[in-house]
């Protein structure tokens, strides 16, 4: 469940003068008038375990190497199956290993690196195509407020300062990123991810550095994988902004907000719910509610338990969900059909303010 991660590494001096890079580059700006150097930083591309593309290393006038990468595409060169949280610390040893061959000499325990980004994943197979574009649009009027959200065909995002959130259809994705490249190594592979990849959604959570720091996480925090799940359903619930991940119709909506509420209140909010759920209807409502209202009644919709709304469609988006696919430790190779266990949840580690506990058995 772990993709994308960004490291900062401090180098010694034996380090930089060690560099075997075929071509690095020095940029430096230098104070002639007083001969200084003012700063110096080194850029260089590296192939790193199973990589297809090099990997960029940055390394700045600090000796402080930073070096971002795919977990998934260091193992399997691409990242349509996720690696197992618990393969975090043997993905360091051997990035260790490899990074000490360019650096000519030994490098920092990994227990002083510092986290700087991750991306946390989830992955839903969904019946038919049919069913994952729907699904997509049920979930497409929803944005984090003050988020900046961005919108496209298969995908859309809520982009902040600390965190990102990101929704969408993985084998677009693969198609547009990852198929020609592997196409030009092994076209049986090529095809082959290209059909485990269809009808998934995935789901996405960048984590950045402040918000780590503030948290207080670090790397071993993300290697205990019922954990990262609980923080995943955190953040789906926080975008969609309901407690209650299954998709109902508007009937059934209606019914569970008369069960809760007055009548005449229930009827109000059902609207509002209706028509903020239309994509095409909710820039309007936005522009005719202020942010208080929006968020009184997103906050009554939730103490319902009313699910997400449509008319088309029929699922539960929970996390850990049985139809979890393309977590690479327990798929098969032929189906991707995941066959992770889901034991009681239960932590020490701390989530965010506010989070609303399940006991799942």
């Amino acid at each position: 469940m772990i993709d994308t991660i960004r490291l900062k590494i401090g180098l010694t001096n034996d380090n930089i003068k060690g560099i075997k890079g075929n071509s690095p580059i020095l940029y430096q700006k230098i104070d002639i008038q007083n001969s200084q150097i003012l700063y110096k930083n080194i850029k260089d591309e590296i192939k790193l375990g199973s990589y297809i593309d090099f990997v960029a290393l940055f390394i700045d006038s600090f000796n402080n190497l930073f070096v971002e990468l795919s977990i998934p595409k260091f193992y399997n060169s691409q990242n349509i199956y996720l690696i197992s949280n618990n393969k975090i610390i043997s993905f360091l040893t051997l990035l260790k290993e490899d990074l000490e061959l360019y650096f000519n000499s030994e490098i920092i325990d990994i227990e002083m690196w510092e986290l700087q980004r991750i991306d946390i994943c989830y992955a839903w197979r969904f019946d038919s195509q049919t069913d994952l574009d729907d699904i997509i649009e049920v979930l497409r009027p929803f944005a984090i407020q003050r988020k900046r959200n961005y919108q496209y065909k298969s995908s859309f995002m809520s982009v902040g300062e600390n965190y990102s959130i990101k929704f969408y259809d993985k084998n677009k994705e693969y198609i547009s990123h990852d198929f020609k490249r592997i196409y030009k190594q092994n076209k049986d592979l090529a095809f082959m991810y290209d059909e485990i990849s269809k009808n998934v959604l995935r789901f996405e959570v960048t984590l950045r550095k402040e918000y780590l720091k503030q948290m207080n996480y670090d790397i071993n925090t993300f290697t205990d994988e019922y954990f990262v799940l609980n923080l995943l359903d955190y953040f789906l619930k926080k975008f969609v902004g309901v407690n209650n991940l299954k998709v109902m119709d508007k009937k059934e909506v209606l019914y569970q907000l008369m069960n809760y509420y007055s009548n005449k209140k229930a009827i109000r909010l059902w609207q509002f719910y209706r028509d903020f759920s239309d994509p095409s209807l909710k820039i309007l409502l936005s522009s005719l509610y202020n942010r208080s209202t929006i968020s009184r009644n997103l906050s009554e919709l939730r103490s319902s338990s009313v699910g997400l709304l449509s008319d088309t469609l029929s699922f539960d988006l929970s996390i850990p969900s049985d139809r979890c696919v393309n977590l690479w430790d327990y798929h098969d190779s032929l189906s991707g059909e995941s066959q992770l266990s889901v034991p009681p949840l239960s932590f020490d580690l701390p989530l965010p303010d506010s989070y609303e506990w399940d006991d799942r058995r």
